[in-house]
């Protein structure tokens, strides 16, 4: 069976976000988001905006998976794209708008950050 996972950053009561969790999501009627981690059986409330699906890749070292929202590096020739969700699965979206099926290209790529964080080198 297919997992199905997502990710968002935790939003304190305060209104401040926080680290990443993982679980399924549920929204609620109003908008807001809670992402709920059964292996600690918590819920958090997260920033609806940075709620990313797991894509079902890993990336070319096959130790990082990859979240819609993610930003991949090409290993070779350094070309980076941005993993999102259209209507008939996921894709790479290049800079100059190009778009090709994830799968062609999660095993010459590495995940270097997320369209919500800086990415690293």
């Amino acid at each position: 069976m297919r997992e199905i996972l997502f990710r968002g950053r935790h939003k304190y009561s305060d209104g401040k976000v926080g680290e990443w969790v993982y679980g399924s999501l549920s929204v609620m009627t109003d908008g807001h988001a809670f992402i709920i981690d059964h292996s600690k059986d918590c819920i958090y409330k997260v920033e609806p905006s940075t709620v990313g699906q797991y894509t079902g890749l890993e990336d070319c070292t096959d130790t990082m998976r990859i979240y819609e929202g993610d930003i991949l590096k090409n290993t070779g020739y350094g070309a980076t794209v941005i993993v999102e969700w259209q209507s008939d699965g996921f894709v790479a979206r290049y800079k100059n708008g190009v778009e090709v099926a994830l799968a062609n290209v999660n095993e010459i790529y590495k995940v270097v950050g997320n369209i919500h964080e800086k990415v690293s080198e």
